[in-house]
C-alpha cells in the first residue's frame, strides 16, 4: 500500500473543506470515500482511517456488502450538498494527493446553537466546529470492527457534555476534555437518552426491545441517582414507547401502551413529574380501536400527536388523525 502522507498545509485547510452543518435531525449527508478494501484487508483500511483522523480529518468507517462480498469503507467529512463534497474532494486531491468520490450516507448531526456540530458516525462520535474537530468517543479501532448498537449523541443544554447509548450502557462525555463517564452500566437496551431543559437530569427507556416491558427512568446528573418514574415489568406487561421533556420544566410527556401487539403503534399519552406522579393527557378510545402514536413531538407550547385507528380484526391501520393539545 502506498504510504499516506498528510501535510501540515492540508490540515490548515480543514475548516474550509468541511464546513459546519446546521441541522438537528437525522438526515443523509454527503461524505468523501477515500478508501474501500475487502474485509479480509481491513487492517489496510483501518490504517487509512487512523491516519486521516490523526491528521485532523473527521473520519469514520463502516462495512457494506457488495455483490455478496463484505467491504470496509473509509470516509471523511459531512456535507449538506453534493457540490460542497465534490469541491472538498478537489481540495483533498490537490493538497494531499488522495482520490475520493462524494456519496450520501445517513449521519446523525446535532447542531448546538449554530456554534458546533456533534456528529454520530457509524464508528464514533465527533465534535466539529468551524475551526477544529475532535473525536469524542470511538466505537471501534484498529483491533476491532465490532461496531455495536448505539444512538445519537445528545448535547446538554449548556453545550459542555454529550450523552448516548452504546453497548448496553448510557455514556456521558465531557466535550472539552473527552472524559468518559458510564451512567448506567447494564440493563439498558438501545435507549435514546434526552436531557431535561435545565440539564440536571437525563431521561431514558430501560429496554426498547420489541414487545418487552419498558420503564421510563431518569438520572440526576450531579449525584448519579437513578430512578424509574414509570416502572414496568412482566407483571404489568406495559411499555413506555417514547418520551419528551417539557420545554420549560422538569416534567416528561410519554406514550405508554401494551408491550405486546403486532400492529401496535403506541398507546395513551401521559405526563409524569420527578416524584413519579402521573397524569392522563390523552387517552385513546379503545371502543373505537384507537391508539396514540408513539411518534409525537412538542413545538412551542403544543403537543402534536396522531390518533391511529385499526380495523375490526386489528390487522392494519385504517386512519390517522393529527391532533394537538397544549402543554401544561
Amino acid at each position: 500500500m502506498k504510504k499516506l502522507i498528510l501535510t501540515i498545509a492540508s490540515v490548515c485547510l480543514l475548516p474550509w473543506l468541511f464546513p459546519l452543518v446546521h441541522a438537528k435531525e437525522e438526515s443523509s449527508y454527503y461524505s468523501l470515500q477515500v478508501k474501500a478494501v475487502p474485509l479480509a484487508e481491513q487492517k489496510t483500511g483501518l490504517e487509512v482511517y487512523e491516519s486521516m483522523k490523526k491528521n485532523g480529518y473527521l473520519a469514520y468507517y463502516y462495512t457494506a456488502e457488495v455483490d455478496g462480498k463484505e467491504w470496509l469503507r473509509v470516509r471523511v467529512g459531512h456535507f449538506a450538498s453534493k457540490e460542497l463534497a465534490q469541491n472538498a474532494g478537489k481540495e483533498l486531491k490537490m493538497n494531499v494527493g488522495i482520490d475520493s468520490f462524494a456519496d450520501k450516507l445517513p449521519l446523525l448531526v446535532y447542531n448546538y446553537q449554530n456554534k458546533f456540530d456533534v456528529i454520530t458516525t457509524p464508528s464514533g462520535i465527533w465534535w466539529y466546529s468551524a475551526s477544529q474537530n475532535k473525536e469524542l468517543y470511538p466505537f471501534g479501532g484498529l483491533n476491532s470492527l465490532e461496531l455495536l448498537a448505539h444512538t445519537q449523541a445528545k448535547v446538554s443544554p449548556n453545550g459542555k457534555e454529550v450523552v448516548f447509548y452504546y453497548d448496553h450502557q448510557l455514556i456521558k462525555v465531557e466535550v472539552e476534555t473527552a472524559t468518559t463517564q458510564i451512567l448506567v452500566k447494564a440493563g439498558v437496551l438501545n435507549s435514546a437518552p434526552a436531557w431535561s431543559v435545565d440539564g440536571k437530569y437525563i431521561g431514558y427507556l430501560d429496554d426498547t426491545e420489541w414487545e418487552n416491558p419498558t420503564s421510563l427512568c431518569v438520572i440526576e446528573v450531579a449525584s448519579l441517582k437513578n430512578k424509574c418514574l414509570v416502572q414496568n415489568d412482566s407483571g404489568t406487561q406495559r411499555a413506555v414507547k417514547s418520551f419528551h421533556w417539557h420545554p420549560s420544566k422538569n416534567l416528561i410527556y410519554f406514550v405508554e401502551g401494551h408491550a405486546a401487539g403486532t400492529v401496535s403503534v403506541g398507546g395513551d399519552l401521559y405526563a409524569v413529574d420527578l416524584a413519579g406522579q402521573r397524569k392522563n393527557i390523552v387517552i385513546a378510545r379503545q371502543d373505537n380501536r384507537e391508539e396514540i402514536s408513539a411518534e409525537f413531538f412538542i413545538k412551542g407550547n403544543t403537543i402534536n400527536y396522531q390518533v391511529v385507528q385499526f380495523n375490526s380484526e386489528y390487522t392494519e391501520t385504517v386512519s390517522k388523525k393529527t391532533q394537538q393539545v397544549k402543554v401544561e
